[in-house]
């Protein structure tokens, strides 16, 4: 939402001659945040799905056996009821459930993680300008 003011203060703060510097310094940062952030998240998701799945799930050997390697991959992209197509209807729909609880599990877990990045991220960016604001008068009073 913010992309595009974030990019006008960052080329009103540097002078003319470095705006296409500060232009791919700024996009490369970006870039480079969305990239990790995407990896991290997704990981974070991935592992507290398992744990939240295998914590909720009847999983008896037969049913490990049955479900297979892939399954936690499958719900990862929602693709759970083809996964469980094969097994008893009250068992299906008791992984189904599961699987869909722990899915809502780990993405709140990440949401989690994001959300208070960004507070933090917030809580620094207001810091520094408190800071940069603290400084300001006294280089107007020495300019003067």
């Amino acid at each position: 939402m913010l992309n595009g003011d974030t990019q006008k203060a960052i080329m009103a703060c540097v002078p003319p001659e470095r705006t296409g510097m500060a232009s791919g310094i700024s996009t490369t940062t970006r870039f480079t945040a969305i990239a990790i952030s995407v990896g991290v998240l997704g990981a974070l998701l991935a592992a507290r799905t398992h744990a939240a799945f295998v914590a909720a799930a009847p999983l008896t050997p037969g049913v490990k056996a049955a479900l297979g390697a892939g399954f936690m991959a499958r719900v990862l992209t929602g693709d759970t009821a083809p996964a469980t197509a094969d097994l008893r209807p009250g068992l299906r729909v008791a992984l189904i459930s599961a699987a869909h609880a722990s899915f809502a599990d780990g993405f709140a877990a990440a949401l989690c993680v994001a959300g208070r990045f960004a507070a933090a991220v917030a809580s620094g960016v207001w810091l520094l300008a408190a800071r940069a604001e603290s400084v300001r008068p006294s280089e107007v009073a020495s300019n003067g």
